[in-house]
């Protein structure tokens, strides 16, 4: 992978190096990655938490991002962890995001990370700007996403123009530098629940326009 390239690119065949640490022998219980379906309950996240905990080799670094799941009654802060052989965040790209959004695009060994993902560095029409930017993570119309209850919930007291499918994901970064990345926690639900209440509609008509990455 190409740092800021907007393509992410897998390899099909597993490797068989003695000395490499990516070896089959040493992955070959790792769950499949991406999964085939992301997680949408409580339990899919404990269970997907725990998978990223026993990864072989151990991820370098995991930060904590927020997690809307289709099935769930409310937000949950979930565990993200820097790619395998990853040591430090040159872009955001860099995330393992997709353990809980699937963006799995053009074939089955590439995706198209730019696409679905959308960066917040002010509030709409607000006059007190953030004090961090936050990006949003949406899965791709391909992989047949569930309709989003949770979203739906947020939302149920406007009029809905486009129905918002798959779990929708929250990183934190720093104001001035999006690679440094910063741990969600609990106390910044009601932002990102604000900024989907104004943007997740025009969010998402946007990209299901968008035919090729930006």
């Amino acid at each position: 992978m190409v740092a800021n390239d907007g393509l992410e690119w897998r390899l099909s065949e597993n490797c068989h190096n003695s000395c490499c640490p990516f070896r089959v022998e040493n992955t070959s219980h790792n769950p499949t990655f991406p999964p085939k379906r992301a997680p949408a309950t409580l339990f899919d996240v404990e269970e997907q938490t725990q998978s990223i905990a026993n990864h072989q080799p151990s991820y370098s670094k995991i930060f904590q991002g927020l997690l809307y799941p289709t099935n769930s009654s409310r937000p949950i802060v979930v565990d993200i962890p820097l790619r395998d052989g990853v040591h430090q965040v040159r872009s955001l790209g860099e995330l393992e995001v997709g353990y809980w959004v699937n963006q799995q695009d053009r074939g089955p060994y590439i995706r198209c990370r730019n696409r679905y993902r959308k960066t917040f560095k002010d509030v709409p029409n607000a006059q007190t700007p953030l004090d961090h930017t936050y990006t949003l993570y949406t899965e791709t119309e391909h992989s047949f996403p569930s309709p989003n209850a949770l979203l739906r919930t947020i939302n149920s007291r406007k009029q809905q123009f486009y129905q918002q499918n798959g779990n929708v994901l929250f990183v934190k970064s720093a104001k001035e530098d999006e690679k440094e990345i910063v741990n969600i926690t609990s106390e910044d639900i009601s932002l990102t629940t604000y900024l989907l209440k104004r943007c997740v509609n025009k969010l998402y008509q946007a990209i299901l326009h968008v035919i090729i990455c930006p």
